[in-house]
């Protein structure tokens, strides 16, 4: 497991930070003092509300106010000035949290950590990264990571920059049935941006594919009140007058 920044390219995009635990990725002179004071801040009872919220506080803005890791914020700035001359404009990127703990199979820390779409410019992503880290730390994971019997410090977070798509169509899928392990392949998917269908914002189409025969064995399509589509903001639009038509049509063409 990499701890270093590795600068190893992803699907059109970069992993700046490597798979690395937080108080790893900051400068050395400061590792001591955030180590003691976030795990600290985080020894508490996470049924206690008030005290839940206050270490996610206490352990953001710990991150957040740290000082900058010079290595990995200069990585970010050569990786990003690389892949805008290979696309040869300045490139708007997703900047996407990937925490160790995630999906394994009695646990799913999936939706804990942020995901910061539309970012541009070397500044604006370091600081996309940097939020990600401290998404580690927010309540629910907090609690989450308790109550499933993870030591905090033993649980890693990677930031991942990829382009961004501006898709027309988006979603998820699964390479097996998520609740049984069956041989299932299970697509969610609507208009616009994928945000809508991993944040819960809109209900998905529904596709079930066998993967022995590749035939669909269910499609269920949904009524998609809204669309995610790309602006400076992000805003979480309604279905235009055109796409309103296409609210109840299937999002995707499934063969079989």
């Amino acid at each position: 497991m990499d701890r270093g920044p590795t600068g190893r390219w992803r699907l059109e995009g970069f992993l700046p930070s490597g798979t690395t635990s937080l108080p790893s990725a900051m400068c050395p002179q400061t590792i001591d003092r955030i180590d003691n004071k976030l795990f600290e801040a985080l020894n508490i009872d996470v049924n206690q509300e008030t005290e839940l919220h206050r270490a996610e506080q206490t352990a953001k803005k710990l991150i957040m106010e740290a000082k900058a890791p010079k290595d990995i914020k200069d990585a970010i700035k050569s990786l990003y000035e690389h892949l805008c001359k290979i696309k040869g404009r300045e490139a708007y990127v997703v900047v996407r949290s990937s925490a160790t703990a995630e999906d394994l199979p009695d646990t799913s820390f999936s939706r804990q950590q942020e995901t910061f779409l539309n970012m541009r410019g070397s500044e604006e992503i370091f600081n996309a990264v940097r939020k990600c880290w401290a998404s580690l730390y927010g309540a629910r994971a907090i609690f989450y990571c308790v109550e499933q019997g993870f030591e905090h410090n033993k649980v890693s977070l990677s930031a991942i920059v990829q382009l961004m798509v501006d898709s027309e169509k988006s979603g998820v899928m699964f390479s097996s049935q998520p609740s049984t392990g069956e041989l299932l392949v299970v697509i969610e998917a609507a208009w616009g941006l994928g945000k809508s269908v991993v944040s819960g914002s809109v209900s998905p189409d529904n596709y079930i594919v066998d993967r022995k025969t590749k035939k669909t064995t269910s499609k269920y399509i949904a009524t998609k009140e809204i669309i995610i589509i790309r602006t400076l903001r992000h805003i979480r639009q309604p279905q235009s007058r055109f796409r309103r038509r296409r609210r109840r049509q299937s999002s995707l063409q499934i063969r079989g």
